[in-house]
């Protein structure tokens, strides 16, 4: 059964006691290995450090740094407050950007990879079109499986590519544009449909590891064509 005295503290809990100006403090002494150091990161006086960890600790009612070592390290329950710390700016950082967004109408960054055939074709008229409604493109080109993984760790915001298969849950699927295969014979063979080219000539395809390559496979083997 809870007391009084518990609601009491359950409720004192609930209120947000510190503040983002702590929590960058915290990360920065923890990253940087001594007061000191922070300091001069955060061109501030090595005091003012010290009273904005004080002042968090305070606040968590725990020891969050192990002062007795060089270099300072955190210690368990610090550990856990440095996770989070981490978190909650990132979100803050993410929250300015987005309302920064919103107000102006462009994004500040955005992490774009390119398939390397899409570069070829239309690299330039993409970067084009998107330079009015971004401050600032980084762009990386790569395999489409590679590119994929990347999207998926959250290292790229949009990937431009060909996808065979099925798309994971966490992401969505926008078709761009359509394209058509073409089989290049010499002038000299005669006019044959692709059942014929599959069965009488060797053919050189893209590599099985691509998804053009996979389509290109699939496709033959719906239409129960052997190359």
């Amino acid at each position: 059964m809870m007391s009084i005295s518990n609601i009491y503290n359950v409720a004192k809990m609930e209120k947000i006691l510190f503040d983002l100006h702590q929590l960058r403090a915290f990360i920065t002494v923890i990253d940087a290995g001594s007061f000191s150091a922070a300091a001069r990161q955060l061109n501030q006086t090595q005091s003012a450090i010290s009273q904005l960890i004080l002042q968090l600790e305070k606040s968590l009612n725990c020891q969050l740094i192990d002062r007795r070592t060089r270099p300072v390290r955190a210690t368990l329950l610090g550990h856990e407050c440095y996770k989070f710390s981490i978190k909650i700016l990132a979100e803050c950082k993410q929250m300015q950007n987005w309302l920064h967004v919103i107000e102006s109408g462009k994004l500040p960054l955005l992490r774009l990879g390119l398939v390397d055939s899409v570069v070829a074709v239309a690299g330039l008229q993409i970067l084009k079109y998107l330079q009015p409604k971004v401050d600032k493109i980084h762009q990386i080109t790569g395999t489409a499986p590679e590119l994929l993984t990347a999207l998926q760790a959250g290292k790229l915001d949009i990937i431009i590519t060909m996808i065979n298969g099925d798309v994971p849950d966490s992401l969505s699927l926008y078709p761009l544009i359509t394209e058509k295969f073409f089989a290049v014979t010499p002038n000299d063979w005669p006019e044959q449909t692709i059942e014929q080219l599959c069965k009488h000539h060797n053919y050189i395809a893209y590599s099985h590891q691509t998804p053009t390559g996979t389509q290109t496979q699939n496709w033959l083997k719906w239409r129960n064509f052997k190359a």
